[in-house]
């Protein structure tokens, strides 16, 4: 029995011992999160004068939310927020907006469209599109997330956002089975490029 809790101490002072070693890109005051499951995880938040940021981050991946007039609430991942704003992930690399219009999975399959073997031919627009102020709001957002950035790693995840809203039309946005996103409606997608991990 004594051997169990010596081992399962070393194993607790290994763990608060590594929680120090947080990835270059995370910023210092990040908060540090364990699962057996899931090994570290960082959470972190920033906010804005009109929003905030909300951050989790592996060592190979990072994912973020960039909210408008809105506050981060503490919970934090993807469907977490309240407010309006996009959501990226660096190993998706396409933004997913929220909160501007109602959305269900259905909305989804009602506008795929499939060949008679039921194979994905294509998919439809989302149906909805961003006004001229929603989307000059994201990019006043975007840019003062960036100018507050505090490593490498947040400044690349953020310039990478500011590059696809700068991209984004007056056209309708395409569809994904989590919502309107900035992926081309034709054409082959571009492969993603990953900007969390430094070369």
């Amino acid at each position: 029995m004594f051997h169990k809790i010596h081992a399962l101490m070393i194993l607790f002072a290994s763990l608060v011992g590594l929680s120090g070693c947080a990835p270059p890109d995370v910023p210092p005051g990040a908060s540090t999160h364990w699962s057996m499951k899931e090994g570290f995880t960082w959470t972190w938040t920033q906010e804005l004068k009109h929003g905030c940021t909300s951050w989790i981050a592996k060592e190979k991946w990072a994912y973020v939310e960039l909210l408008v007039e809105a506050k981060c609430n503490g919970e934090i991942g993807p469907n977490a927020s309240k407010g309006r704003g996009v959501s990226y992930s660096t190993p998706n690399d396409y933004l997913i907006f929220q909160g501007y219009w109602p959305w269900s999975a259905n909305e989804y399959f009602d506008r795929i469209i499939a060949d008679s073997e039921d194979n994905l031919n294509a998919v439809r627009s989302c149906g909805y599109q961003l006004s001229a102020k929603q989307l000059m709001d994201l990019r006043i957002v975007g840019q003062k997330a960036f100018d507050q950035a505090q490593t490498p790693g947040e400044r690349r995840v953020l310039a990478r956002i500011k590059e696809r809203l700068a991209n984004i039309g007056s056209g309708p946005l395409s569809i994904s089975q989590v919502g309107c996103v900035d992926l081309p409606l034709e054409g082959k997608r571009p492969p993603p490029a990953d900007v969390w991990q430094s070369e």
